[in-house]
């Protein structure tokens, strides 16, 4: 595959448990880039949670005020501020400018980085050296800020999100128990489904009080997107497919209108690709019998294992697809695929670096 990017990754982690991947909301499907849609907690979550919070909020509420503090408590902390924001649980007030702010999802550290906060707590990549995703090295201090495993079938804590003192928590994958517990801590927003990167990054700039770049942000962040469309006009009219290896044989496909890799795709002038929005199966898994369903103009293919991912090339309809004849695939890691998924400001040019080479392959070929 001459024009395909290479995919990193180690085979050798942990397997993953099946999860759906026909549809991602930009706050649900999270913790490490792995999940794909709303995921109930565990019932040992919830009892662990009841176990801890009391305690943690007790450390918290009598931790010293001395120590280490974030840049930003030193200006402007003490300037009246009051705001009120508007969230899935209801409004959200914030007495005072935030400057211990802890984010347990990685599209919100990416928020804060832009706008030039340091979280004292960040969610951390379980599959990438030191825990920091790609596009946020250089921006992401992680001897400042505390990396916190956020996905609760590993060793999410609640102790440990108290024992950071936060004045603000960003945390929209909260199942109901663990948002009341973390509201206990600090006021915590938890923003609707349908939450556009735009408007997480303006809520949360109102919700910091560092609105005054906010427009330039979004504005630069839609420009990146409008560059690669005007340079490759002939994306136009052209069908993409993003599928991810789950395990053996198993395949599942972005197959959702509503998808944001649909709409991202959308503002190049592309479109899902017939096969995708023929599938049926509400978590988009799609049999091996049924693989050419998964041919377009453009393949985004990934795999949780690189071994699953080389298995399945091997397979005869696989490799008959036009896709894999033309070179018109790109294969990525499963942080890139969630980058496009789960976009931020910080993902764009990431994102574009590795799949702009082929976008310009596919938009040279006339339809």
């Amino acid at each position: 595959m001459a024009a395909s990017e290479s995919m990193s990754g180690d085979s050798r982690r942990r397997p993953l448990r099946k999860v759906p991947f026909r549809r991602i909301q930009p706050r649900r499907a999270l913790f490490q880039g792995i999940s794909f849609g709303r995921i109930s907690f565990r019932k040992m979550m919830a009892w662990l949670a009841a176990m801890v919070v009391l305690s943690a909020v007790s450390a918290a509420c009598g931790s010293s005020t001395t120590g280490s503090e974030p840049a930003a408590a030193a200006s402007g902390s003490n300037q009246p501020f009051s705001v009120t924001i508007d969230t899935e649980k209801g409004p959200v007030s914030i007495d005072r400018k935030p400057t211990r702010v802890v984010a347990l999802t990685r599209d919100y550290v990416d928020t804060l980085l832009v706008l030039g906060i340091q979280p004292v707590g960040a969610n951390r990549s379980s599959r990438t050296e030191g825990g920091v995703y790609p596009w946020q090295k250089g921006l992401l201090d992680a001897g400042k800020a505390t990396l916190l495993n956020t996905d609760v079938n590993t060793d999410f804590s609640l102790e440990k999100v108290a024992a950071l003192r936060p004045d603000l928590i960003l945390a929209d994958w909260a199942a109901e128990e663990q948002y009341d517990k973390l509201r206990q801590i600090a006021p915590t927003l938890k923003l609707p489904g349908d939450t556009t990167w735009q408007d997480r990054v303006r809520t949360v700039a109102r919700a910091t009080g560092t609105d005054a770049r906010t427009e330039k942000i979004v504005t630069d962040a839609e420009a990146e997107i409008s560059r690669v469309k005007q340079k490759l006009p002939g994306l136009a009219g052209k069908t993409f497919t993003m599928a991810l290896v789950i395990g053996p044989g198993q395949l599942i496909v972005v197959s959702d209108q509503s998808d944001f890799a649909v709409k991202f795709f959308g503002q190049l002038g592309m479109n899902l690709s017939a096969g995708a929005k023929a599938i049926t199966d509400p978590d988009g898994q799609l049999s091996l019998e049924k693989l050419d369903a998964i041919d377009a103009d453009y393949l985004l293919i990934s795999a949780i294992n690189q071994q699953d991912l080389d298995d399945l090339k091997k397979n005869p309809i696989y490799q008959r697809l036009g896709a894999i004849r033309d070179g018109r695939v790109s294969e990525l890691d499963v942080e890139t695929i969630y980058a496009v998924r789960l976009p931020s400001p910080l993902t764009f040019p990431y994102v574009f670096q590795r799949i702009e080479p082929t976008l310009t392959k596919i938009a040279a070929v006339r339809s």
